[in-house]
């Protein structure tokens, strides 16, 4: 299967750059993917009409243990007022994005 996709364009949106070899590679493992993912559409639909009889092909879900949110919070680097606080990802609408 063909990718039709503007790699400038997904790196730039990314925040990631890479060299013509690795676009190249990247390129590859994407097409992989999507022929993968082609293939799995096409197979037959069971799981469906298994779940139409009320049969579930996912395993239970179980009790466990779990951190506390005060050790979340200690073991994060950075928090305030209760939350974790993380670095901005988001393009500040003032500056140029190119």
């Amino acid at each position: 299967m063909e990718l039709n996709l503007d790699f400038p364009k997904l790196a730039r949106l990314a925040q990631l750059s890479f060299s013509q070899e690795e676009e190249s590679a990247l390129r590859k493992d994407l097409m992989r993917i999507a022929d993968f993912a082609r293939e799995v559409s096409e197979l037959p639909d069971e799981a469906n009409s298994l779940r139409a009889e009320g049969i579930c092909l996912l395993r239970e879900d179980r009790v466990g243990s779990c951190l506390s949110p005060c050790d979340i919070l200690a073991a994060a680097p950075a928090h305030e007022k209760g939350m974790i606080t993380v670095p901005s990802v988001m393009e500040d609408s003032h500056e140029d994005p190119s």
